[in-house]
């Protein structure tokens, strides 16, 4: 391919005496080199810029969906701490309204078949205990996943103890045995 570089001039012919006011012009082939990178045009992105940008949003997007994850297991792990000390402190409150049965441990005891509803009757402080322990475990039962409870009864001290499965253990149990490992637990104590 032939192109033309123009180079202006003030003389039209170099041997004559008038000058024109108006430059001419003259020609000179040349040949554009192609090969040369100085004449490429930057015309867009190459392949790898683009692959590496790629690469680099994926992290990102991947940064921020692990994230994005954790953040709802912590969600979670802090309802259900939520849930379970309100469990603990309603009993805690129980216990507290009928002392008379609590000092004598009937909470500690379990009784398996159906109670009294002491919601709607007259109940003895025995019966009492024993409906609002029930009560309380059908609320564990219904609320928080794979469910146990430990009541210990020291020295005019109640030691309220509640354990749920937990896949992100939040608060290690103290007692730290075999039985608690993947549990989350929370305590509450209840002086008489």
């Amino acid at each position: 391919m032939t192109h033309f570089n123009l180079k202006f001039t003030n003389q039209a012919h170099s041997n004559t005496r008038f000058r024109s006011p108006y430059p001419t012009v003259q020609r000179r082939n040349t040949q554009l080199r192609h090969n040369s990178p100085t004449n490429k045009p930057n015309h867009g992105f190459t392949l790898l810029e683009v692959l590496i940008s790629l690469v680099i949003f994926s992290l990102g997007a991947l940064s921020l969906i692990t994230l994005q994850i954790k953040t709802t297991q912590a969600s979670h792990q802090a309802h259900l701490n939520t849930l379970a000390m309100s469990l603990l402190q309603d009993m805690a409150g129980r216990i507290r309204s009928n002392h008379i049965s609590a000092k004598a441990g009937h909470y500690l005891k379990t009784n398996t078949t159906t109670t009294t509803d002491c919601s709607e009757s007259n109940c003895s402080p025995t019966q009492i205990a024993q409906y609002d322990k029930q009560v309380w475990l059908q609320r564990i039962k219904n609320t928080l996943p794979k469910a146990k409870t430990k009541i210990q009864l020291k020295d005019n001290q109640y030691t309220l103890t509640l354990y749920w499965h937990s896949q992100t253990a939040y608060r290690v149990c103290a007692e730290n045995n075999a039985d608690s490992k993947g549990f989350s637990c929370e305590t509450i104590r209840v002086n008489l």
